[in-house]
C-alpha cells in the first residue's frame, strides 16, 4: 500500500529485498517500519520543515550501509518541503479515488513501478492538475460533501463569537428552572504523555497530558449520539448574549489545583467545567478538571482509536460561584413541534467578563469515522481549517492531509516518540 504524505521534510529510503537484508540492517529497520511509513519497497521518514530531524537517520542509515545521494545509485533522497526533489525510483503522486468518497484526493508515496493502486482499500489513480485544482477550490468554500457542515473560510484561528442580537420571541412565557444539560464534542488533538507513565522532562506536573479540540453543541443530554436539532444554547459576557461557536479547550488535574480551581473551592468533590470570557473581545475558554483516573481513561480511549469525547454538562445555580452568574432553563417548541431545552447562562455584571460553571456528569467517546458517521460532520476539517494560517510554508490541502493521516488514522500523538514503546496504536 502506498505512503500517506505529511508534508514536512522526508527522507524517502528505498528497502533491499528482505532476504538481503543484514542482520543489523533488520534489528534497526523491524521497529522503526509500520504500515503508515511503508509499503515495503519504499520507507518514507517524516520530520519538520527544517530537516535536521531527517538529518540523524540518514547518517544512521549510511552507517548500515545505505547509499547516499553521492552515490551514482542513492537508496535515499533527502525531500526538504516544497522541493520538486527528482527520485528515479519513486514519486508523490496526487492520487484521485475512484470511489467518489470525501477526501476526493490524498497526497501518496509509491515506487514508480508499483502496480498497486489501492490505498486503505480505496481505488485511486493519479488525479490531473485540474482535479486537483477542483478540490482547492471546494476547498476554498464552494462545493461541500454532505460529512461536513458549512462554516466561514478561515485564514488563522480565531477564538471569538458570533453576537447574537435581537430579542426572544413574544408569546407565553416558559417557567424557568436553575438547571440545565448541555453536550459538547471534543477532538482530542495531541497526546503530550502518559498519565501514569513518568512525567517528560519537557512537562510540568500541572501540565495536562492532552490538548483539545472543542468541535460542537451536540444533542440533548440523555438522548442517543446522532445529528439532530441544534441545541438552544446562548450565555452572556457584560449584558450580551453569545452563541458558543468556538471554544478555547484545557484540562487540568482536579486534585493538584485545589482550591486555585476556577471552579471553586466548594467543587472540588466534582469533575467540573468551567465556560468563561473576560470580556467582548475576547474568545470563550472551557476547562475540564478531573480526577487523574479519568484522564487515564481519556488516554487508554486515545490507544483505542477512540479520540472524539463526548462530555453531558450539568449547569445549576447551586455551583455557580457567585450569585450574579445563574442558570435560566425553559421548555419550548420546536419546528417539528417537539418540545426541547431552551438554556440561558446570564450574568448581572456590564464588564469584568463572566465565569459559569458545570458539572461533567457523563462522558463517551468514539473513533472519528464514527463521529462522522452518526453526526454528518467532519471535526479533522474543521480543526484544519480554523489552525491554518496563509503564512504556512505548506498549502491547506497538504496540512489537512497531515492532520487527516495522524489524528484520523489512529496515531495518539505527534510525534511518535511520545508514546510508550509497549503500547502500540490501531488503525480504524
Amino acid at each position: 500500500m502506498p505512503v500517506r504524505d505529511l508534508g514536512g521534510s522526508r527522507l524517502v529510503v528505498r528497502l533491499p529485498d528482505e532476504k538481503k537484508l543484514t542482520k543489523k540492517q533488520k534489528k534497526y529497520l523491524e521497529p522503526r517500519l509500520n504500515k503508515l511509513n511503508s509499503d515495503g519497497e519504499i520507507w518514507v521518514i517524516f520530520g519538520s520543515s527544517g530537516g535536521a530531524d531527517v538529518g540523524e537517520d540518514y547518517q544512521e542509515l549510511l552507517e548500515l550501509g545505505f547509499k547516499g545521494e553521492d552515490d551514482s545509485d542513492p537508496d535515499m533522497y533527502s525531500v526538504p518541503f516544497a522541493s520538486g526533489v527528482e527520485i528515479p525510483w519513486a514519486h508523490m503522486v496526487k492520487a484521485k479515488y475512484t470511489d467518489d468518497e470525501f477526501p476526493w484526493i490524498s497526497l501518496l508515496w509509491m515506487m514508480k513501478n508499483s502496480t498497486n493502486w489501492t490505498f486503505e482499500d480505496r481505488p485511486f489513480r493519479i488525479a490531473t492538475e485540474e482535479e486537483y485544482v477542483a478540490q482547492m477550490a471546494w476547498l476554498n468554500e464552494k462545493e461541500k460533501p454532505n460529512n461536513v457542515l458549512p462554516f466561514p473560510k478561515v485564514t488563522k484561528k480565531v477564538y471569538i463569537n458570533t453576537l447574537i442580537r435581537g430579542k426572544e420571541p413574544a408569546g407565553k412565557t416558559p417557567e424557568i428552572t436553575p438547571e440545565g444539560f448541555l453536550r459538547i464534542s471534543v477532538l482530542i488533538s495531541w497526546v503530550h504523555s502518559d498519565p501514569s507513565g513518568a512525567l517528560p522532562s519537557d512537562r510540568a506536573p500541572s501540565d495536562s497530558p492532552f490538548s483539545g479540540h472543542f468541535c460542537q453543541l451536540l444533542s440533548q443530554v440523555g438522548s442517543s449520539i446522532s445529528k439532530g436539532p441544534h441545541p438552544d444554547f446562548k450565555y452572556e459576557v457584560e449584558k450580551t448574549a453569545f452563541e458558543l461557536e468556538d471554544l478555547y479547550v484545557l484540562f487540568a488535574y482536579r486534585d493538584l489545583v485545589g482550591s486555585h480551581r476556577p471552579a471553586g473551592k466548594e467543587n472540588d468533590g466534582r469533575d467540573c467545567f468551567v465556560l468563561g470570557e473576560s470580556n467582548l473581545n475576547t474568545g470563550a475558554v472551557g476547562e475540564f478538571s478531573f480526577q487523574r483516573k479519568v484522564f487515564q481513561s481519556i488516554y487508554d480511549d486515545c490507544l483505542a482509536n477512540k479520540r472524539m469525547q463526548i462530555f453531558d454538562l450539568r449547569f445549576h445555580n447551586d455551583l455557580q460561584r457567585e450569585d450574579c452568574f445563574t442558570v435560566e432553563r425553559s421548555e419550548i417548541e420546536g419546528s417539528d413541534s417537539n418540545t426541547k431545552q431552551k438554556l440561558r447562562l446570564k450574568s448581572d455584571y456590564d464588564k469584568c467578563g463572566s465565569m459559569y460553571v458545570a458539572e461533567v456528569v457523563d462522558r463517551s467517546s468514539m473513533s472519528v469515522t464514527e463521529y462522522i458517521e452518526r453526526m454528518h460532520f467532519d471535526p479533522i476539517f474543521q480543526y484544519s481549517a480554523n489552525g491554518y494560517h496563509d503564512t504556512f510554508n505548506r498549502s491547506f490541502i497538504e496540512y489537512l492531509e497531515r492532520n487527516r493521516a495522524w489524528l484520523k488514522d489512529g496515531i495518539a500523538t505527534h510525534p511518535l516518540k511520545s508514546v510508550p514503546e509497549n503500547k502500540n496504536i490501531p488503525n480504524e
